[in-house]
């Protein structure tokens, strides 16, 4: 359990870091846009291992503690969902960025800002849905 809460928090962190550094890339002169351009993606690689992490541990808890899935309640699958469309912003952000780095240049600012917000609304409600199911 420690380690899902821990993933969860360098997932929220990393996510408020990639924003901050996303609005001050917006403001930058070239350079310093680039340099915060390649700390988005860096954070972004680890906010993605992250996901993973509670993806991993997460089924591993859902099943240490409850057996499984079939016994939880309803608020659980709202949760999922939540979790699925994070984990679709997520991947899709992974997948604008790397074509993005192969292709020789930045991912595109507006889909990485529309990704990155609905990431944001999936993560907390996400959340919320967590702490009505298990509190």
């Amino acid at each position: 359990m420690t380690l899902h809460f821990l993933s969860l928090a360098v997932g929220i962190g990393g996510g408020v870091a990639s924003a901050i550094a996303g609005v001050q890339s917006a403001k930058a002169e070239p350079p310093g846009a680039m340099a915060l351009g390649k700390l988005q993606s860096q954070v972004g690689n680890v906010g993605y291992g992250a996901l993973i992490l509670l993806w991993i541990t997460g089924i591993w808890m859902v099943y240490a503690k409850y057996g499984g899935f079939g016994d939880l309640p309803a608020s659980f699958n709202l949760k999922m969902l939540g979790v699925l469309g994070l984990t679709a912003a997520l991947t899709a952000m992974q997948v604008v960025k790397r074509r993005a780095m192969a292709a020789g240049g930045p991912p595109n600012a507006s889909t990485m800002k529309m990704l990155g917000q609905l990431a944001l609304l999936s993560a907390v409600f996400s959340i919320v849905m967590a702490v009505l199911t298990f509190n």
